[in-house]
């Protein structure tokens, strides 16, 4: 990663490292080759307790790559309902003593994963319930490049500069 980001890194403004959920060898790569990271959880117990193990793990990293800053954590595939009620505002707390927020709320829908199984994009989707996933992965790419405008790798952003985005009571 380190020899990639050396040669390839430069061209790109944007380059985003999509991993799988898991704290494994390739998490730690690409971490080690990132300035920021945005870390996608379910409102779940599961979730939840592996949001500090997380916190750990890029601790331990941040000795070896110190340009390496939080963009916050997305909710992904919520629901409103239940456990994912209870949970956001605990999530919500937990984040804010940590001095991060979350960044944005993406909620339930069965459209990626077939538009995955079809190999379209979910924006490409006949479906009409895609619009409340694409509009808000939308607002959060929007408000991530917002924040990021003027900044160089590795720079931290204050917490004044950082958009605050809609909570989940719109879904």
């Amino acid at each position: 990663m380190r020899a990639l980001k050396n040669e390839v890194f430069d061209n790109y403004r944007y380059i985003i490292i999509d991993t799988h959920p898991s704290i494994d060898l390739l998490l730690f790569n690409s971490l080690q080759a990132a300035n920021y990271y945005l870390i996608p959880m379910q409102a779940e117990a599961d979730a939840f307790d592996g949001l500090e193990y997380m916190f750990d793990c890029v601790r331990s990293l941040k000795k070896r790559n110190t340009q390496l800053f939080c963009l916050g954590v997305v909710i992904t595939s919520f629901t409103g309902k239940g456990v994912h009620k209870e949970l956001y505002p605990i999530i919500q707390k937990f984040l804010k003593e940590k001095k991060m927020k979350i960044r944005g709320v993406v909620p339930w829908s069965s459209v990626p994963a077939r538009a995955s199984h079809d190999r379209i994009t979910f924006t490409e989707s006949s479906n009409p319930n895609w619009r409340k996933v694409r509009d808000a992965y939308q607002e959060l790419a929007d408000a991530l490049a917002k924040d990021l405008i003027g900044t160089r790798q590795g720079q931290a952003r204050s917490e004044e500069h950082t958009s605050e985005l809609q909570s989940p009571d719109h879904l």
